[in-house]
């Protein structure tokens, strides 16, 4: 009997140890200007949400959004 239980715990510390090896990565993100956006100007609301919607179709970016007054794309370093 304590040679079963042994054998389960050590079962479970290995299953343990394999599973934090595939620890939680976090990836970092670049930021570059779009080429894809009409104008330079990113100063209402609605550019914004066009803005993004640009950076992820046509930039193959995770996402975008204005910042100073530009659209900015984010894409993996």
């Amino acid at each position: 009997m304590m040679r079963e239980t042994l054998v389960v715990i050590c079962f479970f510390v290995i299953v343990l140890l394999a599973a934090q090896e595939h620890g939680v990565q976090i990836e970092a993100y670049c930021e570059k200007q779009s080429h894809f956006f009409p104008g330079d100007k990113c100063n209402d609301l609605n550019v914004d949400e066009l803005c993004s919607i640009i950076c992820v179709t046509k930039e193959n970016s995770v996402s975008g959004s204005c910042k100073s007054l530009r659209c900015i794309c984010a894409t993996a370093c």
